[in-house]
């Protein structure tokens, strides 16, 4: 295991979870950053990155659905500089589809387009637009949580609006302004393994086929070191310096819909960003916001104490159902920190 603590804080609590998840096998490796008030509090790795290769806290894993929140600080900063309008009808759909209803998961695309890693985003955009409407899933006033094809017209929409290829977008407009240098939506891929009941293998060809390792999908598909993933939601905080004027449509929770049909996610939606306590548990505070991925990984940022926590395991369940893995890690942080 790898360690730091800057504050002198006893993470036994935190250790605990650490141990359970990886002796369990439940994950191969996994890391965990914490920081409070903008300084890092405890930077760990667990585990290993694949069969016999020590984790490190500089590995890049998979941040799976918690890609998310990427896109949409992408189009926090294009709204500031009037590139987007979040609430304009997009054309060529019959139904009023819009940016702000892609992100909140309220858009009502059909199910084929959400088919994943079959073609680029562009395609999988062009799909959508074929289809925009999910019998059943009334265009914003019901939510269809999405992983990709919400987000693969949004990174088209980006680039028709400024002329820049989404990977670029991302790379100036968030990651630069949280000086996050390790991660990308276009790195060599993360080794990402499947694991359930003590075991783990190798996803290749099974929920992650190889041919797709080095494409870009911008709902699920970055990679980096879990510090940088808890560096790009801070952004979004009223804490950070650089914070987009819009940030606070996209953590306050919108209009109440019915939960997520596809997730059965109870949580409430900023515009990317699952907002409130109810999903990150009731020691976080009501202005919580952040997002979590495949039982691997969890951010999340809390306001009131400028706390930021970002756990993330490089092993994905069989199941996808099994119970969760990273939300116990939040209770037994603020334990550790005494919040």
């Amino acid at each position: 295991m790898v360690e730091v603590t800057l504050l002198g804080t006893n993470f036994a609590r935190t250790e605990k979870q650490v141990s359970r998840r990886i002796d369990g096998e439940e994950w191969l490796g996994m890391q965990c950053f914490v920081a409070l008030r903008g300084q890092t509090v405890l930077e760990l790795a667990a585990g290993e990155s694949a069969p016999g290769i020590a984790m490190t806290t500089d590995d890049p894993l998979r941040w799976t659905c918690s890609s998310k929140v990427v896109t949409a600080s992408l189009f926090a900063r294009l709204a500031d500089a009037g590139l987007i309008d979040l609430h304009a009808p997009i054309p060529g759909y019959t139904e009023p589809v819009t940016a702000a209803r892609l992100l909140n998961h309220s858009a009502g695309l059909g199910e084929r387009a959400e088919e994943p890693f079959l073609a680029p985003y562009g395609r999988v955009a062009e799909r959508a637009g074929t289809e925009p409407h999910h019998p059943g899933f009334p265009v914003g006033r019901q939510r269809r949580y999405s992983s990709f094809a919400n987000f693969a017209v949004l990174a088209t929409l980006a680039e028709r609006a400024t002329g820049r290829a989404f990977t670029e977008l991302v790379n100036r407009e968030v990651f630069a302004r949280s000086h996050v240098l390790d991660s990308s939506f276009t790195a060599e891929p993360a080794p990402t393994w499947i694991g359930d009941s003590g075991s783990v293998r190798p996803a290749l060809g099974e929920l992650i086929p190889a041919e797709s390792l080095g494409a870009v999908f911008p709902g699920v598909g970055c990679s980096g070191p879990a510090r940088d993933l808890a560096a790009v939601v801070r952004e979004m905080s009223p804490h950070a310096e650089d914070r987009p004027r819009s940030a606070p449509e996209f953590v306050t929770a919108t209009a109440p819909f019915v939960p997520c049909q596809r997730s059965g996610d109870t949580a409430e939606w900023g515009l990317g960003f699952v907002v409130g306590w109810s999903r990150f548990g009731r020691c976080a505070s009501p202005d919580s916001f952040g997002h979590a991925g495949c039982r691997s990984s969890l951010v999340m940022h809390d306001p009131r104490h400028d706390l930021s926590i970002a756990v993330i395991g490089n092993t994905i369940s069989e199941s996808l159902v099994r119970s969760e893995r990273v939300k116990p890690f939040i209770p037994a942080i603020y334990d550790d920190l005494g919040l």
